[in-house]
């Protein structure tokens, strides 16, 4: 059984395939900043 194709594009899924990676920073995280805050009172309460 074959199937049609219908749409074929030439355009990649992902732009940047970096982002993909685990090692991956980006430059700015967004709505983290409470987080971001809190990671040196947490760092210096070990």
């Amino acid at each position: 059984m074959e199937f049609p194709i219908m749409y074929v594009s030439e355009d990649p899924v992902f732009r940047q395939k970096e982002i993909l990676s685990p090692d991956y920073l980006p430059d700015h995280l967004p709505h983290r900043e409470k987080e971001i805050k809190a990671v040196p009172f947490i760092i210096n309460s070990l």
